[in-house]
């Protein structure tokens, strides 16, 4: 039994916490190091050093939005695309058509995708504790059942899509305007689907 336990116990935990830190610096991209240790010397830098922390942060932060808002603005693109198609179509219909898209896309938005980012937004939270536990098996856990929960929340968006004619009509939305709204609607159903698991993937 050695004669001094409680040193011993101290190196041990000393070195474990070594370990861990040389662990978190390793997961760390070269940016996000040079990041770390200007912040551990703030103090220290001048203004010109100062003002190339922030410029390097200014960029790994870019690197890290820029994607997420591209797919935001491809995701606002899309609806915005289908409104500009329909308003250069040319017909005695043209006001109603233009009116079921734009009802459609509210409803797609309000119905579908609202639902979507509220139960996906839960993935950052969950899967950022995740990661920075070092549990990387759970963020596969965490997608996989997200994965599971969007897919049966689809099944009542899918009948409230299918059948929003019938509901328009109900709240005496004219009948030309709820049909083509119902069509537009039930032409979404399809990617419903396919963008609540792209989502889940995304975060």
């Amino acid at each position: 039994m050695s004669k001094f336990p409680q040193q011993e116990k101290e190196i041990e935990n000393q070195s474990t916490n070594s370990e861990i830190t040389e662990h978190e610096t390793d997961s760390l991209s070269e940016s996000e190091k040079q990041l770390e240790q200007l912040y551990n010397k703030w103090e220290e830098l001048n203004r010109s050093e100062k003002f190339n922390c922030f410029l390097l942060f200014s960029k790994d932060f870019t690197n890290k939005f820029l994607p997420v808002s591209i797919v935001f603005c491809i995701y606002i693109f899309t609806t915005f695309t289908n409104i500009l198609f329909v308003s250069h179509s040319s017909g005695n219909d043209k006001e109603d058509v233009l009116g079921g898209v734009g009802i459609g896309n509210i409803i797609y938005n309000m119905v579908a995708v609202s639902i979507c980012f509220g139960l996906s937004s839960a993935l950052d939270t969950l899967c950022t504790q995740a990661y920075g536990a070092k549990m990387y098996y759970l963020m596969g856990c965490y997608l996989n059942r997200a994965r599971v929960i969007l897919t049966l929340v689809y099944i009542p968006v899918f009948f409230i899509m299918l059948f929003i004619e019938s509901l328009l009509l109900l709240i005496d939305q004219k009948k030309e305007i709820a049909y083509n709204a119902g069509m537009y609607c039930r032409g979404l159903l399809p990617g419903i689907w396919f963008f609540y698991q792209t989502d889940a993937m995304r975060r």
